[in-house]
């Protein structure tokens, strides 16, 4: 009984006909935590000027959620992008204690300013993920509300870029806000 789940819903619309169902069932899954494969994850977070208010900080508290549930032996590192491009660390860092409480307060200090430079964060952030010469999977997540209005604002030469730099991490973009 534990090795199945199953519900039925009915529909008869017309009481004088025959009705439909769906029957929805559901195996027991099964997953031992300890065979989770470690992972290379960079988090690239627009940080310019139009993020303020609202926006940076739900950017900020999302962010410190996801690395707080980060495992050890994983990989990461926080780039942040508004005029300039800065990091949490100059290489890829080891999720531990320590690294994992470095990073959220690294993120927990992040505040608003500046332009959006789009070509810079890529560059950056895919030059973070070419340092892991493992054979983990790798991630980029890039969070910005707007488009971008310093260094290569074309977005087509911006995406053109991306695969470019890109060597088969998986991108994950996210719109903040409704600009």
């Amino acid at each position: 009984a534990d090795e199945l789940s199953a519900k039925i819903q009915s529909y008869r619309p017309n009481p004088n006909e025959d009705g439909y169902f769906l029957l929805l069932a559901s195996p027991k899954i099964v997953s031992d935590q300890t065979e989770r494969s470690a992972k290379t994850v960079v988090f690239t977070l627009d940080v310019s000027g139009s993020m303020s208010g609202a926006k940076i900080e739900q950017a900020r508290e999302s962010l410190k959620f996801v690395l707080s549930r980060l495992n050890d032996g994983d990989k990461f590192n926080v780039v942040l992008f508004g005029t300039d491009v800065r990091s949490f660390s100059q290489n890829l860092r080891d999720v531990d204690a320590a690294s994992r409480s470095e990073g959220i307060a690294f993120v927990d200090a992040v505040r608003s300013r500046g332009s959006t430079n789009i070509e810079d964060a890529l560059n950056v952030s895919f030059d973070q993920l070419a340092q892991d010469d493992s054979a983990n999977p790798k991630y980029l997540f890039f969070f910005s509300d707007g488009e971008p209005t310093t260094g290569e604002t074309n977005e087509m030469k911006l995406a053109q870029l991306a695969r470019e730099k890109n060597d088969g991490a998986r991108f994950f973009s996210f719109g903040l806000g409704y600009d």
